[in-house]
């Protein structure tokens, strides 16, 4: 009876609480600077066939971005791999309507009739909804900003590691029960709503949000609307501020986790920090329990709106701890004066009360999930291209943290020959007002080096190094062949009898790996009708060109692999331009940071 009371009275309160749900939904957010040119409309269609774009490249069931693309893609084939490779889908803008259940130019990638997908390692931008609707995906690494809805409807979907801000709802679910979704190790900041899941049902949802990261959200970092069964854990929640993002939801400002006739949820584990409320709730919100958490708010709990002449949570009942645990309160101590541990136990003798129905027995008497300061990504980079001796190598990348460029600091470029053993010190180098670097050295020999970019952190960050392979040999030739590739690559070998590059490639397992081949253009004519195999079996590549080289580019699933490269057109019959031995810079990322690396997107807008 209470349910289902409950269901009735939430139905009448969405009539002025939000606009959402299959019809369709607007957006009044800012956008970032619009991708020039039309907007494509690309079908992965059943068959596997791409139309509309030639900016994807298809291998096996993985689609592989070569380059940014404006335009919406609608998926119509289940298992398949959506990789970004770090380029940007972009749309015309948040400004409009969209509907989660139809095909629209306003949604950025369409998933209506399809299951099983991948989308990783992509920046979607500039839609109504950027993801719609997410049934049985893994939406994992991706930058996702600047629409109304970041990703839309999702049911039985793993959402990791993306970064997601500048929406007006980072992730939305609602409208059936059983979603079962896993949202972990996301960043979700300037959003108005970072998730909100809304449910017209007395069914429990059993979503996990846990171990995400949500900070500087306008209306709330979590709302919870109509629904049960939903696990909040290992979260760090914090400044949640008034007045961010568009604030088109009616309702509390600025909290924590906003309680709308939401009951039967977990909440354990998580820190809840500098909030304008820690907590908010409505009516209807009841039995909800609440252990091991760090309040550190303005205001840790408040009803909102609030009844006159009525107690703190206005008869609302929850739970404060789970018998034997409760929970931090920033104001402890000053409530309670001559509050004490029991017995080393980290737990006060006084319960912390917040009125005479809601009261914490086993309150903590210091924070235990204050969270680590995240390492930044510091994303060195060599220029891709051959190393000899006395050739000059270009060393370049991004330090970033959270997404965002890191300015004005110094790095410190070091070299090793002996395998990181000893550093020799390259030099200096300071980011621009983006957080970009470049340098160049001059290898003083030949031999296998390690290049290590570092930087020692700030107050709040904490130091952290990346190291990048290097080979340098001599060469019978001037005209050269490199490889530029995210995996390792070992026995690299050209044959200038059968014109067949080999080598080998390696990296960990459900990762995609990529390499790029330059071939001097005064080596080889045309490398058109070239073929590239993995492990003996064919596969497709792209070609593009510079005024010095052809580039041939494929991709493939990690794991290790054999790769041979036939050139079919004829070599040069001049003597300078043959060698049985080339020498080859391989740029491999090797990450080797201290303590947990954030997840680092390169953008490419």
């Amino acid at each position: 009876m209470r349910k289902a009371l409950a269901a009735a009275v939430f139905v009448l309160a969405l009539l002025f609480l939000i606009i959402v749900d299959a019809q369709p939904v607007e957006a009044e957010l800012a956008n970032p600077p619009f991708m020039e040119g039309p907007l494509a409309s690309i079908y992965i269609l059943s068959d596997g066939t791409v139309t509309g774009t030639s900016s994807i490249q298809v291998s096996g069931n993985t689609y592989t971005f070569t380059d940014n693309i404006k335009g919406y893609i609608v998926v119509q084939k289940d298992n398949v791999v959506i990789d970004g490779a770090g380029y940007t889908l972009s749309g015309e803008g948040s400004l409009g309507t969209g509907s989660f259940y139809a095909v629209e130019p306003t949604t950025g990638i369409n998933l209506l009739h399809t299951k099983g997908v991948t989308i990783q390692d992509l920046n979607i931008v500039n839609f109504v909804i950027g993801i719609t609707p997410a049934t049985n995906v893994a939406i994992t690494r991706n930058y996702i900003a600047y629409n109304q809805i970041g990703i839309a409807e999702p049911t039985n979907a793993a959402i990791t590691e993306n970064y997601i801000e500048y929406n007006d709802l980072g992730i939305s679910s609602g409208s059936s029960p059983n979603k079962n979704n896993k949202i972990i190790g996301n960043t979700i900041t300037n959003n108005n709503n970072g998730i909100k899941i809304m449910l017209i049902s007395s069914d429990a949802t059993n979503d996990l949000i846990s171990g995400n990261n949500f900070t500087r959200n306008g209306f709330a970092g979590i709302s919870l609307m109509g629904c049960s069964g939903v696990t909040i854990s290992d979260n760090s929640i914090t400044a949640t501020i008034p007045g961010i993002g568009s604030n088109i939801t009616a309702g509390p400002m600025g909290a924590g986790i906003s309680f709308i006739y939401a009951y039967d949820n977990r909440i354990f584990g998580n820190h809840i920090a500098d909030n304008n409320y820690g907590l908010s709730f409505s009516s209807g919100s009841n039995n909800n329990i609440f252990y091991g958490n760090d309040f550190i708010n303005r205001e840790q709990v408040a009803v909102i709106p609030k009844s006159e002449g009525t107690s703190k949570l206005d008869g609302l009942v929850e739970t404060w701890d789970n018998g034997t645990v409760g929970n931090y309160w920033s104001d402890y101590l000053t409530k309670y004066p001559n509050a004490a541990e029991i017995d080393g136990s980290g737990i006060g003798d006084t319960p912390y009360t917040i009125d005479s129905q809601n009261i914490d027995h086993y309150p903590l008497m210091a924070p235990v999930n204050a969270p680590t300061p995240p390492e930044a990504s510091i994303n060195p980079y060599l220029t891709a291209r051959p190393s000899l001796i006395g050739s000059q190598i270009k060393i370049e990348g991004t330090l970033s943290y959270g997404g965002t460029g890191i300015s004005f600091v110094a790095l410190q470029i070091s070299y090793s020959v002996d395998s990181g053993t000893s550093w020799n010190e390259i030099g200096i180098v300071n980011t621009d007002v983006n957080g970009n670097y470049s340098a160049t050295w001059l290898p003083p020999d030949i031999g296998t080096y390690q290049i290590r970019v570092s930087w020692e952190g700030n107050a709040t960050i904490s130091k952290t190094f990346t190291v990048v392979y290097l080979l340098v040999a001599a060469s019978q030739t001037n005209d050269l062949i490199s490889v530029g590739s995210n995996s390792t690559i070992t026995l690299f070998n050209f044959n200038a009898d059968t014109q067949e590059i080999t080598f080998n490639v390696s990296g960990p397992s459900e990762t995609t790996g990529y390499v790029k081949i330059y071939i001097s253009k005064t080596l080889f004519q045309n490398v058109t009708e070239a073929a590239v195999y993995l492990d003996g079996e064919q596969i497709d590549y792209t070609t593009s060109s510079t005024d010095e080289s052809w580039i041939l580019y494929f991709v493939y699933s990690h794991s290790t692999h054999n790769v041979a490269v036939k050139l079919a057109n004829d070599v040069p019959e001049s003597p300078n331009s043959v060698g049985v031995w080339l020498a080859t810079a391989i740029v491999v990322a090797c990450a080797a940071s201290v303590g947990f690396l954030l997840y680092f997107r390169k953008r490419k807008h």
